[in-house]
Formats: structure tokens, sequence, C-alpha cells
């Protein structure tokens, strides 16, 4: 299930429970719809709250780890470049290898690609810190790297263990989803009875039971 579809069926099933609801006079006429208007409704407030849950969880991981992400690019790409032009300048055998990467390049890096660059940076920098003074690099700015490389591995660590819960979540709404789905083709056959003498309430409940993206 991908977040944007849960998030597009939940809206029409809030849209459905505002028909039901607006037109409860006309479900009041059957006793079985009434039951499973109930029954509906009741689902679809576990699923908004379940769904809540689950984006605030989800967004609150991605947010936390792009911003240290982004301040780790921020201070690898400016160590990084002092190496880089140090070695050029010197021809310094040490860092005859070392290939330049601006922030564009470090955040299309794959992960772990991006922490072992930081990693080597921090080691070479550590090796040749007095001659980075004059490229504006000084302690503070390794410890700076070290630091947000740190961060950046723990919040990978922890975006790994909300999986579990993250997953638990999906299964939870699959499911919830599959009962209101369950319960919608009920009301579909009490909706069918009432469309002969209630043509507009049929009308407005088949238009989103039937919608594009249903």
């Amino acid at each position: 299930m991908k977040i944007l579809e849960s998030h597009d069926r939940l809206n029409r099933y809030n849209s459905i429970a505002q028909v039901l609801s607006v037109n409860r006079a006309v479900v009041a006429y059957s006793r079985e719809l009434s039951f499973s208007t109930s029954k509906f409704c009741k689902v679809v407030e576990v699923i908004r709250k379940k769904q809540k849950e689950f984006n605030l969880e989800h967004r609150s991981g991605q947010l936390k780890t792009l911003k240290i992400k982004d301040e780790l690019i921020i201070i690898l790409s400016a160590v990084s470049g002092a190496l880089y032009e140090f070695g050029k300048e010197t021809g310094d055998p040490g860092l005859k290898n070392l290939s330049k990467c601006g922030p564009k390049g470090l955040f299309a890096m794959d992960e772990n690609l991006l922490i072992s660059k930081a990693d080597e940076t921090y080691r070479l920098s550590e090796k040749y810190c007095r001659d980075l003074k004059e490229y504006n690099i000084g302690k503070s700015s390794l410890q700076f790297l070290k630091s947000k490389t740190a961060e950046f591995k723990e919040a990978l660590r922890e975006n790994s263990s909300k999986y579990y819960f993250l997953n638990h979540s999906i299964v939870m709404l699959d499911r919830l989803f599959m009962q209101a789905d369950e319960i919608l083709k009920n009301i579909d056959g009490f909706v069918e009875v009432l469309s002969s003498n209630h043509l507009q309430f049929s009308r407005d409940y088949l238009n989103i039971r039937h919608s594009k993206n249903n």
C-alpha cells in the first residue's frame, strides 16, 4: 500500500461517510443500511487515527534524517573541497586519487557511500589538519564533520528500527481498508433498493463509489 494511494482512498471514504451523514433521514428508512453505515463510519474513524499516526511517524523520521543529511553534506563538501584543492596544489601522493564532489553529487550518493565518503574525508583531514587551515578548515570544522557523520548514522539506525512499526501499521491499515470495502459492498445493495424513491441520494453515493480513482 502506497502512502498516496491510502490517502486518496481515505478521502473517498470520508466523502462517502459525508453523503451518508447528510442523507441520514434516507438512510433511516433501512435498518440494515443504518447499521452498516454506523459500522462503516466507525471503521473510517479508526483508519483516520491510524493513518495520522503512520504519517506523523513516517514524516518525522524522514525530516530529521534529511536535516542531518543536509548539514553533513554542507560541511563534508567544504572539507573534501579543501582537501582536493590542497592535493591539487601540492601534488601530495596521499591525495592524488581524491575526487572533487560538490553538494549536488554528495546528495545523490547512496547513504552508505555518503557515510564512507564522510569517514574517509575525516580520516584524511585529521592527517592534513595543519595544512587545511589555509583553506579555512580548522579543528572545529573537523569536529563538526565527525559529529554530523555520527548523527547521520544514528538517524539511519532509528529509521531502520521504525521500519517494524511502520510495516505493522501498513498491515493494519490494509486490513481496515478491506473491512471498510466489505461493508461498502453491503451498503451498495441497500442504496440500490432505495434508489427508485431517492434518486439524488443514490446518484451522489454512486458518483463517489465509481469515481476514477476508486
